[in-house]
């Protein structure tokens, strides 16, 4: 099992109620078979799914 870690922008509401966005430390585990197809390309989630 691997980890691989990668940013999400997550959009949130403030206390006022004005809406903002931030970066979001994200973790995926992927097995070796899958960790191969996606090692070496630009990683995306839908990538993992497939």
């Amino acid at each position: 099992m691997r980890r691989i870690h990668y940013i999400e922008i997550i959009r949130k509401r403030g206390w006022l109620g004005i809406p903002y966005r931030m970066p979001k430390l994200r973790t995926a585990h992927v097995d070796e078979r899958r960790w191969q197809q996606l090692r070496g390309k630009p990683f995306s989630l839908s990538a993992m799914l497939l």
